[in-house]
Order: C-alpha cells, then sequence, then structure tokens
C-alpha cells in the first residue's frame, strides 16, 4: 500500500471542483471505493434473480469482477471514480431491463438518462454511455416517441437545475472534456488488466453468440446489450487510453457477466478445465502484478 501513488482523480466535469482531485492516504475514500466494489460484485450476482440472463443462479459473475478488478491495484486499492460509474450503470442496466417489451416507457428512460447526466456534471466520461442506453432503449421494445422526449428532457434537467441555482455558467455547458482526442502513448504495462479482460470478453462473447439463437428473445435481447456494453468499453479504453481506468471497471463488469453466462450455459468437462485454467492465470497474474508494483 505505501508503494502505490496518490490517486489523481480526472473526474472532467462542469462542477468537478466540489470534489477533490487528489486523494493522499486516506483511508475514508479507500473504504468507499472498497465498498462500492464489493457492492457492485453482490449486486452483479444477484442480477439473475429477478431476470431471466442464465439457465441457473450463480456467483460466477462476482467471482470473475472481483478477480479483474484485482488485476489494477490502483481500481482496489484507491479511490477510483471508474467503479461509482460502473454501479451507476448497474442500476440503469437494472432499470432497462425491467420495462421489457412494455412498449412504451417514458418514466424509466427519463430515469436513466437523468442519472447518466447528473453524474456526467461531476464525472463527464459517463455521458458517452447515453448512446448505447438510448440503444438498448431500443433492444428491449420500449422506443418510442415519448420515450424520446422523455429522454432528452432528462438529459437536459440537470444542466437546467444547475444553471437555474447559479452553479454553472451558460458557456460550461459544452465542456472539452466531452470530445475524445485518441491517444495511444499510454499503451504499455499498466494497460495488461484491460487485455485480460477485451480478450475474455470477446472469446465468452462470441461464443454466446453463436448459441444464442437457442435462448428465448428476452434473454437473447439483455444478454445482447450486456455484449454491446462490453464492446463499447472495450473500444473507449483503446481509443482513448488516457483515461482507460474510467472504462477499464465498466468493462469488467459487462465481461464478468459474459462469462458467468458462458459457464453455466456449457457445462462439459472440456469447459470445467477451462473455466479453473482461467482462475488459475487470473490469480497468477493478480499475484504477480502486486508483486511487482
Amino acid at each position: 500500500m505505501q508503494s502505490i501513488s496518490p490517486a489523481s482523480i480526472d473526474m472532467e466535469g462542469i462542477v468537478r471542483d466540489i470534489l477533490p482531485t487528489e486523494i493522499n492516504n486516506n483511508s475514508i475514500f479507500y473504504a468507499v471505493n472498497a465498498t462500492i466494489v464489493a457492492l457492485t460484485a453482490y449486486l452483479l450476482s444477484r442480477l439473475n434473480s429477478f431476470f431471466p440472463l442464465m439457465k441457473e443462479h450463480s456467483y460466477i459473475a462476482m467471482m470473475f469482477f472481483l478477480l479483474l478488478e484485482m488485476l489494477s491495484p490502483s481500481c482496489i486499492t484507491q479511490f477510483a471514480p471508474g467503479n461509482a460509474a460502473a454501479l451507476l450503470i448497474y442500476i440503469d442496466i437494472f432499470i432497462l431491463y425491467s420495462c421489457y417489451q412494455q412498449g412504451d416507457a417514458p418514466k424509466q428512460a427519463f430515469l436513466i438518462t437523468l442519472l447518466l447526466a447528473a453524474a456526467s456534471m461531476v464525472y463527464a466520461c459517463i455521458l458517452y454511455f447515453l448512446p448505447l442506453f438510448i440503444l438498448g432503449l431500443y433492444q428491449m421494445k420500449f422506443l418510442s416517441l415519448r420515450t424520446l422526449v422523455a429522454i432528452v428532457i432528462g438529459a437536459i434537467t440537470p444542466f437546467w437545475i444547475a444553471w437555474g441555482m447559479g452553479w454553472i455558467e451558460s458557456d460550461q455547458f459544452y465542456p472539452e472534456a466531452l470530445l475524445i482526442i485518441p491517444e495511444w502513448n499510454n499503451i504499455g504495462f499498466e494497460l495488461l488488466p484491460a487485455g485480460i479482460s477485451i480478450v475474455l470478453g470477446l472469446f465468452t462473447g462470441m461464443n454466446n453468440l453463436m448459441n444464442a439463437h437457442t435462448e428465448k428473445i428476452q434473454t437473447r435481447a439483455m444478454n445482447g446489450f450486456i455484449n454491446i456494453l462490453s464492446i463499447y468499453a472495450s473500444l473507449l479504453i483503446l481509443i482513448d487510453t488516457a483515461h482507460f481506468y474510467s472504462y477499464l471497471p465498466i468493462l469488467n463488469m459487462g465481461v464478468s457477466l459474459q462469462a458467468a453466462y458462458y459457464f453455466t450455459s456449457h457445462n462439459n468437462k472440456a469447459n470445467s478445465i477451462l473455466f479453473y485454467t482461467i482462475l488459475v492465470v487470473l490469480l497468477t497474474v493478480n499475484i504477480w502484478t502486486f508483486w511487482v508494483i
């Protein structure tokens, strides 16, 4: 713990000044971060209890999420805003899934976009996922004119309230942080955890996609959104390597659900060997990562 440098937090939101930008050995923030990671992991294991994502209840998603998060010591030991963003994305996914095939769900669409827009005022990177959830609304089959209006109102409301309260000025509505500038100078050892998550996500996601025709339409739509989420987060990491910690926990969450679906759907000897092999590899990399750092 002593060898890990202080956490530098790139909020880049228009009201980011209300939060500290650097944390030096603050046990409270470490505890908050650990609580967020643990809560997200637990909620991943409970998601299948509410929605038909997998054929059986399993804690595999929780296990994979914790192992993938531990590949990046900074995500576990320091306050990482990306972990809070992953928890928010989970909440939006839950809202999205809860109104499958309702045909018209303006309240849910408003709430999803309201949460993303409000969070983006502090942590701008989260707003990049708004187009993804609009696609998810269409995929869940309740994108209508009323829903589109609710999306627009939900996206505007937090900024309108902040402007009305005098917290921000009119010229702050379009922060430069929302412009992604491709940067590949950061490619190196630090991107190893992201690479492992991307490879695991590609393998499980492609296999899940090839077997999707055997599942119910609802299961196919929900797991399809998780696949798109993982691909989207992977692309953001590859394009914006300077802020890859902002997207890595979200990628880990999607990959964990993909892996859980794959291993609960393929119960044979070969996949059992593969499952334990992946666990050994992840544990080995975890030990090695903490050792070298």
